[in-house]
């Protein structure tokens, strides 16, 4: 049984006096679905699961799934999707467990990635807790470090963090990730030159308005067109195909993420911002005269109007104008009096309740409802088949691939064969000049060039290729069986600890599976995805984090090392002194970091290069250690007998 979400009276009573106010007073013909602010359950069990929420600036409950046949000691299994590679979420992550433990008093946290319990005491470089933090939080920017890290970071000793990773099958994701993608140019300029292919047979046999739509979604697609770009025009080709207006509230069962995006750009390309910051500065005037709460006049104040929801921080604009209007209502304040400030505000409250995994499923949705409009002839339908064929395809060699995108991927499995795709290719080709109206001399002479292209084929690259898509698909098999694994391991983690809840985060790929998986062991299960306003960069950042370009604070997890040939130590030693240089930590501290914790176990020595600046000289593996009679090295309260008898823990958190 799956439990549904249910509006708070509280809440709904604070909208119904001031949110709906604000909304009406801008804009008629949009109705709202309100995110969820509480969960009522109805079924035996009670405690957290009879009321359980979390602040929604912080993320958004999901789904919470009761085990089937509770009692007094059923697991609790609170699931937070990751997405690697993003620092707000990393920060979302860290709110999300830090209220958790608060609130409901966990205090285990468990994580891929990792095959053992982390050692937050190693990270304490410096005396200074405070100076140890802003390195993590900048660390984290780069990828480095994760929301739970983070955590344990500020909270050593609190909270237990365990990793419940398969190391083999860990390891072996993690080594075909970087081959694929470390070997990305080749399949790029394979998938390149299909396309080309396609292309050309496409300026003849689609009509203009398929044709020039098709380009516009590979121009999105491969980030020669921007978004924002691309969805003005599916906007212009819904509603003049398909009669979908998508700033039209009666489309927003369909497409409410999509409705909310149009609506929050029209609101905004009407906004005055001078008018807007007259009208700022006279409600902090208003505000200062009437003494109400001082943290609403800072929020105000320090706020950048044209940043827009960019510089909004901490609670979503929904939430504060909530507490706002029930704080300054009393005082004579009303919306209609600041009219530019609150289309500004309904700007923000629609674009803060994207959901991108939401707004980009819906964005597949209305291109693929376009394409099955647009494309009238089987030729037409063969050549749009054929080049989405090409994108899934480029997905499963990037890793790209949602849970729902590999499991079609894998029962059609056979048409990604590159020899097969070929041969579709070539029979079009063959079909073109079979075709009765003759061609000009043009276009026959492409044609002809691309059918000598076809039986010209480079069998060599077709065979790598089809290596390539073989790692691929082994690879999303080993990321479901490391899913058996999380849930046994996890459950043997929470029997030794005598535990009956536990933080469990992982890369959202995983969620459907564990769902499952959990579910059959008879445990409880809570899905939270943290809040995200921005998916920019997230794949550069997560690919460098990988592929070892900046991987260097991985130590800080665990006492031992993995195999030394899966990481780059000359660049974790660059990378480590470019922080505490930016960071401007002054060099005199250098002894500090020498006598550290984190120094002595990983022989990580620092030093003062000739124009003062920070230069860390070594970062030894666990075997050069060992070659080096470590047994010397006995610090503080880590034995060396206790680290030779630890299981090392994996690189990186791999989140896919």
């Amino acid at each position: 049984m799956h439990l549904t979400l249910s509006k708070s009276s509280k809440y709904l009573i604070l909208r119904t006096i001031s949110f709906i106010v604000l909304i009406c007073f801008v804009t008629t013909n949009v109705g709202w679905t309100q995110p969820s602010v509480g969960i009522q359950f109805t079924g035996p069990e009670r405690g957290i699961l009879h009321r359980f929420e979390i602040p929604p600036e912080f993320g958004t409950v999901r789904e919470i799934i009761p085990a089937p046949d509770p009692h007094s000691k059923t697991p609790l299994i609170l699931h937070i999707q990751d997405a690697h590679g993003s620092y707000e979420a990393q920060v979302n992550i860290k709110n999300i467990i830090r209220y958790l433990v608060k609130e409901y008093g966990f205090s285990l946290i468990l994580t891929e990635g990792a095959a053992q319990e982390l050692e937050p005491n190693l990270f304490g470089i410096f005396k200074d807790h405070a100076l140890n933090l802003k390195i993590a939080d900048a660390l984290a920017k780069e990828g480095e470090l994760t929301g739970a890290e983070l955590f344990l970071l500020e909270t050593p000793n609190k909270v237990a963090g365990i990793g419940v990773e398969d190391q083999t099958a860990y390891a072996d994701n993690l080594t075909v990730f970087r081959e694929l993608i470390g070997n990305r140019k080749e399949t790029q300029e394979f998938v390149k030159v299909l396309r080309a292919q396609i292309e050309l047979l496409g300026s003849r046999k689609l009509h203009k308005e398929l044709r020039d739509f098709l380009r516009s979604w590979q121009s999105w697609r491969e980030e020669k067109l921007d978004l924002v770009g691309f969805l003005s025009i599916a906007k212009m080709v819904a509603e003049r195909t398909l009669k979908i207006d998508l700033e039209n509230a009666k489309f927003q069962l369909d497409y409410p993420m999509l409705v909310r995006y149009f609506r929050a750009r029209k609101i905004k390309s009407k906004i005055n911002f001078e008018q807007a910051e007259v009208e700022r500065q006279k409600l902090v005037a208003f505000l200062e005269s009437k003494k109400v709460d001082l943290a609403l006049i800072t929020r105000l104040r320090v706020w950048d109007l044209q940043k827009g929801i960019s510089d909004w921080k901490e609670e979503l604009p929904r939430y504060f104008l909530e507490r706002f209007y029930a704080e300054v209502s009393k005082h004579g304040f009303e919306f209609r009096d600041y009219p530019a400030l609150v289309s500004l505000w309904a700007s923000l409250i629609f674009q803060s309740e994207l959901e991108p995994e939401r707004f980009f499923s819906e964005i597949e949705k209305i291109s693929e409802v376009l394409f099955e409009s647009l494309a009238k002839k089987s030729e037409e339908k063969e050549l749009i088949s054929l080049f989405k064929d090409s994108i899934v395809l480029e997905k499963l060699l990037l890793l790209k691939l949602s849970r729902d995108e590999y499991e079609g991927a894998l029962r059609s499995r056979a048409s990604f064969d590159p020899n097969l795709i070929w041969e579709r290719l070539g029979a079009m080709v063959l079909a073109s000049l079979r075709e009765g109206r003759r061609p000009t001399k043009q276009s026959r002479a492409e044609i002809v060039s691309t059918s000598l292209g076809m039986l010209s084929r480079n069998d060599v690259q077709l065979a790598k290729i089809s290596q390539r898509i073989d790692q691929a698909f082994h690879f999303y098999e080993t990321a479901q069986k490391r899913e058996e694994f999380l849930v046994s391991h996890a459950q043997k983690i929470l029997n030794e600890r005598k535990q009956r809840k536990a933080i469990l985060v992982t890369g959202g790929f995983h969620s459907e599976g564990l769902k499952k998986k959990f579910y059959n062991q008879n445990c409880s299960y809570v899905e939270i995805t943290p809040h995200l306003t921005s998916v920019a960069g997230i794949d550069k950042v997560y690919e460098q984090a990988v592929l070892e370009r900046s991987q260097m604070m991985q130590y800080a997890r665990s006492i031992l090392q993995p195999d030394p040939t899966l990481a780059n130590f000359n660049y974790r030693r660059s990378e480590l002194g470019r922080v505490l240089n930016d960071l401007n930590v002054p060099t005199e501290k250098v002894g500090e970091f020498n006598e550290s914790l984190f120094a002595k176990v990983y022989r990580a020595g620092a030093r003062v290069d000739s124009a003062n600046r920070w230069e860390i000289a070594s970062i030894q593996t666990r075997a050069e250690v060992r070659e080096e009679n470590s047994s010397e090295f006995k610090v503080s309260s880590l034995k060396l007998e206790q680290l030779e008898t630890r299981n090392p823990k994996l690189e990186t958190n791999f989140n896919r």
